[in-house]
């Protein structure tokens, strides 16, 4: 292979990565980073009354990436709360980890004394599905709020899945906002993630993507 035929073949691998990361470069929603960061804060209390646990909740993570990639970053499998945003016509995703379900169910039915042991993924059984619906539909109602003074919306979970594959939120090359929510209820740490598709943003996305100036939120 001669030096003219090596360029070109660097020069097309270069320009394929520029390519590719011009598809996964998305921008970003400040006001939708603003309202996850003042939910997580809001809902350590929420759930400490919901639990009767002391909770912390922190935002690990908030991203942006395509759907595809974002559905692929659940475990299978998960307990995922496939939900209606009403107001903005859109569905988003709110997925409890396996760790998080189990801690959850736990404290609820008083296993504070009982040391953390290690799982085998395994498929969830009723009333498993329905405590973490239940928790999912708290947490839920506590993100409504904290949408309240940028863009009102209800939540509403239409079904759970457990195998991520089965999620359909928009088409896979699309963006989605990715926010993990870390969540230590007794030094039982998991994650909650909400996934959220440019699809279901779309009625909203000029409200998200301003920029926050500090002050009260709507303000």
């Amino acid at each position: 292979m001669n030096e003219q035929s090596q360029f070109v073949i660097d020069t097309r691998a270069v320009e394929e990565l520029i390519v590719e990361r011009a598809k996964r470069s998305y921008a970003r929603l400040p006001m939708l980073e603003v309202v996850f960061d003042r939910f997580a804060l809001s809902l350590s209390q929420a759930l400490k009354t919901y639990l009767g646990a002391v909770v912390d909740v922190t935002l690990a993570k908030m991203d942006y990436l395509t759907c595809q990639d974002a559905i692929d970053s659940l475990p299978e499998p998960a307990l995922i709360g496939v939900t209606e945003a009403v107001e903005w016509g859109g569905t988003i995703a709110a997925a409890l980890r396996p760790e998080l379900l189990y801690s959850i169910l736990e404290i609820t039915f008083g296993g504070r004394t009982v040391p953390e042991t290690p799982r085998s993924p395994r498929t969830f059984t009723g009333i498993e599905k329905r405590i973490g619906k239940a928790f999912c539909e708290r947490t839920l109602a506590e993100l409504s709020a904290a949408f309240e003074k940028v863009t009102p919306v209800r939540f509403e979970i239409g079904h759970l899945e457990t195998n991520p594959k089965a999620l359909m939120l928009g088409p896979p090359t699309s963006s989605c906002a990715r926010a993990v929510l870390k969540i230590n209820i007794e030094d039982r740490v998991g994650e909650m993630v909400f996934l959220l598709p440019t699809t279901a943003l779309d009625a909203v996305g000029d409200v998200l993507s301003q920029q926050f100036t500090g002050g009260q939120l709507g303000g």
